[in-house]
């Protein structure tokens, strides 16, 4: 009894001591002075030498000491490792010293990265079992230890609720892979957010902040020792007895899956013959292969075993699985509760436009049915795959109408409506009676498309889809732009305030609509760009369309937001907005403001190739588009241009004019127009002209060169038949053939004119060389004389 006392006493002890260093680190004065920090770290690892075992296994402790070995150098971290080496067993079997450990793994890994000698010195494990462990023992050597233990006891850690997770830690390390938190539970997550995340780490060479990689990251060098390593684990894991036990375990199947990324990232080849043992596929892909694979694919826990080998296989292995395992099950797996997220991660992950277009038939063909089990992620999936690599798009479309049961005209204009929203036509039209009953109308009334009050709430996947579906080509996607533009202003800023609707409204700025599309749906939120830049999403959509819009409409833009500065000032969004459209700068000086603002797009164009190569080639494909959308539109003005009407009776702007409207104009004054009689028109027309050219032409050559021409001309055209064109048609068309001579006369005269001084020069050379002329004759004259 009183060893127990003693006991609780020294444990009382121990939790005060930590809280009051876990109170230290929290303070300013220890996170901002590292000299200081240094001393404090050290103090602390020499008063819990000796229990550093007994410390972390302890709830409390264990957290505290995550911390300081986040915090520590490198030095201090090895120290703290080599003390408790001889306890690795110990602690992969416990709850919260395994946490420790995957801490301490994580962070040696860093280290060895940045040592010049990595390789693991030449120690048995029973050197590293004794009770001190040399300070000489390298980093390299202390990960070594790890990973042999877990190569002689694999099975066992494969499924060890404690130990599994420091064994994916030490596999990511060994990839140069980010370290996982998803085996953390939700209170660690929660306690790390506050203190592990917040506290500014220290790496390799004892600087702060060096150590954290960022989430996404992958470190680009890896020491090549840690290869041999990574591959002994992976073959243990092929020549375990029997993979299908380990493959659902709901410990051992994560452990995989973080193995088929490392190996995918370090040994390409071992990661096949990984993907090939699990799979089993048909050895040429023409025959279905093991059913152990459907039972994966249908499996709670192994369903996210499957995505992960379809999402790391090689080219050639995908079409394989495909061709074994999904090819004309489709159907049947879509509508599967677990098997359908394997079908998605299989349309996301396909690498050519033949098995883009091959899925997508497939899901084409059961899209009713795939919404109907409440999947919409596989077919999000295929529809972006379409996008991706431009196939299929016509025919996903009509099958998205078709799901939908969007069939008349009045169902396309609310099409856009009907698929944010994830409803059918009938959902639709009940939830459009039951809004417009809300709003006082009839009770068998619908609401009219883009109404208010009958505005259904955008969907998640609604949204998601839709926004895969305006990644396709423009002209399949007209139905979806010109449904979007029938929605009047206060349902797209409703849209705009939503966490889904934001991102949709994004993708309708950055889909293939054209410029005059953009900017109209642009326009639509004028007057309300200060009261979406209040708000958290809709403050991303003035980013946005700020980004997608010309000077002009930014000057608009900003003046806008002039107008409400004080109120977005006392906005956390409202001061982001205004920081970035530079509102104070153009309230100050705004022709400087224009200039720069148009520096800054040129510069972001300049370097958006390098930096983002997929947005640099969509905003060269969107200038492209404007630029052809711009022609069209001057053609189209042009053609529907009315023709003057003295120009119109000697045929000009007729071939522009249509029959109907031709049809039209005849009717409207009374007159018949004969067609034939307007061709023999224009042929006098064209013979006048050349006639006024020969003689022109005749006048600038010289009298010989006239009399030729005359000797040579045409004859003259014979006069035209009788028509039934009114005296008044008459003399407006012997009007413009006078207006017509007059401007050949002109145009005539002024190739022969020449200028002032022109004419000047041309003379006085003419008198020189007559004078020299002259001169010349005069000494030929003397030197005939004087040799005669």
């Amino acid at each position: 009894m009183a060893e127990e006392e003693q006991e609780a006493l020294k444990r009382e002890e121990m939790l005060g001591y930590f809280h009051r260093v876990e109170q230290m680190f929290n303070s300013d004065e220890i996170n901002e002075d590292p000299e200081q920090r240094d001393a404090f770290i050290e103090n602390v690892l020499a008063e819990v030498q000796g229990t550093e075992i007994r410390s972390a296994c302890d709830l409390v402790c264990s957290r505290v000491l995550e911390r300081l070995l986040t915090m520590c150098s490198p030095e201090h971290m090895l120290q703290f490792f080599r003390r408790v080496a001889p306890y690795v067993e110990k602690m992969l079997e416990n709850r919260y010293a395994s946490h420790v450990l995957q801490t301490l793994v994580t962070r040696t890994a860093t280290v060895i990265e940045m040592e010049d000698a990595p390789e693991p010195d030449q120690m048995s494990e029973l050197d590293l079992m004794h009770e001190e462990v040399p300070e000489t023992v390298s980093a390299a050597t202390l990960l070594d230890f790890v990973c042999r233990q877990f190569q002689h006891y694999l099975g066992d850690y494969l499924v060890s609720q404690y130990g599994s997770h420091v064994l994916r830690a030490t596999l990511a390390s060994l990839a140069g892979l980010p370290p996982t938190s998803s085996s953390r539970s939700k209170a660690s997550k929660q306690y790390r957010r506050k203190t592990l995340e917040a506290t500014p780490a220290v790496g390799p060479d004892g600087e702060p902040g060096a150590a954290k990689p960022r989430a996404a990251e992958r470190r680009a060098e890896v020491p090549a020792c840690f290869r041999p390593v990574l591959e002994a684990i992976a073959k243990g894991v092929l020549q375990h007895g029997n993979l299908t036990p380990l493959l659902i375990h709901h410990t051992a199947n994560p452990v995989v899956q973080t193995l088929l990324d490392a190996l995918a990232a370090q040994a390409p080849e071992l990661c096949a013959e990984l993907c090939t043992a699990i799979a089993k596929p048909s050895a040429d892909g023409t025959a279905i292969g093991s059913s152990d694979f459907s039972r994966l694919m249908g499996h709670r826990v192994g369903s996210h075993l499957a995505e992960k080998l379809v999402e790391v296989s090689t080219p050639t292995l995908f079409q394989r699985i495909y061709v074994s395992h999904f090819r004309g099950r489709i159907r049947d797996l879509a509508t599967h509760q677990f098997s359908h997220f394997v079908v998605a991660r299989l349309a996301s992950t396909a690498h050519t436009a033949e098995e883009a277009s091959m899925i997508a038939e497939e899901v084409i063909e059961a899209l009713e049915p795939i919404l109907a089990s409440n999947h919409p992620t596989v077919v999000i999936a295929a529809a972006e795959a379409c996008a991706r690599h431009r196939t299929q798009q016509g025919p996903m479309l009509k099958g998205v109408f078709k799901a939908f049961h969007i069939e008349s005209a009045d169902d396309v204009r609310r099409s856009a409506h009907m698929i944010m929203s994830l409803c059918t036509k009938e959902v639709y039209d009940e939830k459009s009676r039951a809004a417009a009953t809300a709003a006082g109308a009839a009770a068998d009334s619908v609401a009219p498309v883009g109404d208010e009050a009958a505005f259904i709430a955008v969907d998640q996947h609604g949204s998601r889809l839709l926004q895969a579906l305006l990644g396709f080509k423009g002209q399949e996607i007209v139905p979806l732009t010109t449904s979007l533009l029938t929605l009047p202003t206060s349902a797209l800023k409703k849209m705009a305030t939503d966490a889904a609707g934001s991102r949709l409204y994004e993708a309708m700025l950055k889909a293939d609509i054209g410029g005059k599309k953009r900017e109209k749906l642009i326009n639509k939120m004028k007057g309300h760009f200060a009261e979406l830049a209040a708000t958290k999403f809709g403050s991303r959509v003035v980013d946005k369309c700020w980004a997608q819009s010309e000077i002009k409409r930014k000057e608009a833009i900003a003046a806008e937001l002039l107008q409400e500065e004080e109120m977005l000032k006392e906005n956390y969004f409202g001061r982001l907005v205004l920081r970035n459209c530079k509102i104070d700068y153009f309230k100050r000086k705004q022709d400087d403001w224009a200039e720069n603002i148009n520096s800054n797009d040129r510069k972001r164009k300049m370097f958006e190739e390098f930096l983002d190569p997929a947005a640099a080639k969509a905003s060269a494909k969107a200038e492209k588009q404007d630029k052809r959308d711009r022609k069209a539109e001057k053609k189209k003005e042009k053609a529907g241009r009315k023709p003057d009407a003295t120009m119109a009776a000697l045929g000009f702007g007729s071939a522009g004019a249509s029959d109907d409207a031709y049809t039209d104009q005849a009717l409207a004054t009374g007159d018949v127009v004969d067609r034939d009689h307007f061709g023999e028109a224009v042929s006098e027309i064209d013979g006048l002209f050349k006639a006024k050219k020969r003689k022109t032409d005749a006048d600038t050559a010289g009298p010989a060169t006239t009399t030729e021409s005359e000797s040579t001309a045409a004859p003259a055209a014979p006069a035209p038949p009788k028509t039934k064109l009114s005296k008044k048609k008459e003399k407006k068309q012997a009007k413009a053939a006078e207006k017509l001579e007059d401007i050949f006369a002109v145009v005539a005269a002024t190739k022969n004119r020449t200028g002032k001084k022109k004419k000047k020069k041309a003379k006085e050379a003419k008198e020189g060389k007559v004078k020299g002329d002259k001169k010349a004759k005069k000494v030929k004259k003397e030197k005939q004389f004087v040799l005669s």
